[in-house]
């Protein structure tokens, strides 16, 4: 079932209280939530794709290989922010703490592991693309942009915005507009953390690149966002 298909089928299998926030969304749902099913989700995935692919040996005995170190330390240092040297990279220090991530952490703990994971250079598109997929199957309140790297995490304040900002994003893929597309996902991660004046700046930036190629005298007014 095509994407847009889905989030419409369930969009109207809610009630009508729950579509207009009249009521609470389900859990798995709402803003600042991943449901343990997802999470299960997730980590079977990271699992069987990260941890065991760049492995050898079995059950306790296993240890990382080059390639696994590297990764993990790359991964690890983004993360906790520490020199890669300082990263720990055994096996069983590195199961422990993704599992721990994604399992038990604030839900932004395990968007951030997801992203770094999806995002880092060893990464390949099929295991952005089961992430994207466990997020739509699970209804959850945020979706994966896997347009183009960088993929991103947006919220899904309301299924309705949600589906508007996916197909302005699609347009703009479409259209070869990617300076529009650009500051249009750099709005959407501004107001995800609060710096509004900041997202309207681009969103209105988003707008002037759009205007210039399609009609290249467009003025470029100037919107400082200290000025919003």
């Amino acid at each position: 079932m095509a994407r847009d298909s889905r989030d419409q089928r369930i969009r109207h299998d809610l009630p009508f209280s729950m579509r207009y926030g009249y009521e609470q969304l389900p859990e798995p749902m709402q803003l600042e939530n991943l449901s343990d099913d997802l999470r299960k989700e997730i980590w079977n995935c990271i699992r069987q794709w990260i941890l065991i692919a760049h492995s050898r040996g079995t059950g306790y005995g296993r240890a990382l290989t080059g390639d696994g170190v590297r990764l993990f330390e790359r991964v690890v240092g983004r993360l906790t922010r520490l020199p890669e040297d300082e990263v720990p990279s055994a096996y069983d220090e590195v199961h422990a703490l993704f599992k721990n991530t994604i399992l038990k952490d604030p839900f932004n703990l395990a968007l951030d592991l997801v992203e770094v994971l999806c995002n880092d250079e060893q990464g390949r598109a099929p295991f952005a693309q089961h992430m994207a997929g466990f997020f739509e199957q699970h209804a959850a309140p945020y979706w994966l942009d896997t347009s183009h790297r960088p993929y991103r995490f947006a919220p899904r304040s309301s299924q309705e915005q949600g589906d508007a900002t996916r197909k302005a994003l699609d347009s703009l893929r479409a259209g070869k507009m990617d300076g529009a597309r650009t500051h249009l996902r750099n709005a959407v991660d501004h107001i995800n953390g609060g710096r509004y004046a900041d997202s309207v700046a681009d969103s209105i930036h988003a707008v002037e690149s759009v205007a210039r190629l399609t009609d290249p005298k467009a003025a470029k007014p100037s919107v400082p966002p200290s000025s919003l």
